[in-house]
């Protein structure tokens, strides 16, 4: 049998249009091969820089993104030094720094704000290696042991010394 019909699915335009997405992403990936550049972090970027300042949940919104989803991808593409994560100078973010000052009774600059993300990102990161170390050798990392890592150093270390 030599030719293969398609049946009732040449009448569904859903079958059409699922073909036809698979046509684009095979291009993309054709297109970026060797970039490790997926579709959705790259129709990010593309908002970013479209839009100039705008913030990650208008992005989020734009493009049907979760906000739990929205964080990750975002710190995906800051930890590949492809976007710039910037404090918001908006009242939420005024609130919480009062409320940080008034609990650690100093004075919280930009600057603090900016060096404690950066260590949080850099902990972030220690995290996903951990677990992708984990994924290629699970009999080196066993759950156990990644838990008891995990567990010991964020309940007993500052974020600052856990990645020294």
């Amino acid at each position: 049998m030599d030719e293969v019909t398609t049946g009732n699915l040449d009448a569904l335009v859903g079958y059409h249009l699922r073909r036809a997405l698979a046509v684009v992403g095979n291009d993309f990936a054709r297109a970026l091969d060797g970039t490790a550049m997926r579709q959705v972090p790259f129709a990010i970027l593309a908002m970013v820089e479209a839009n100039p300042g705008i913030n990650q949940g208008a992005v989020g919104r734009a493009l049907g993104i979760q906000r739990a989803n929205m964080v990750s991808l975002i710190n995906e593409l800051v930890d590949r030094d492809l976007l710039d994560r910037q404090i918001a100078p908006d009242e939420s973010v005024q609130t919480l720094r009062n409320d940080l000052e008034r609990i650690a009774g100093a004075k919280i600059t930009d600057e603090d704000l900016k060096r404690s993300i950066a260590v949080y990102n850099e902990n972030r990161k220690a995290v996903r290696e951990l677990y992708g170390y984990r994924a290629q050798r699970p009999w080196q990392a066993p759950t156990s042991e990644v838990y008891l890592v995990l567990r010991a150093g964020c309940g007993r270390f500052p974020a600052s010394r856990r990645t020294a």
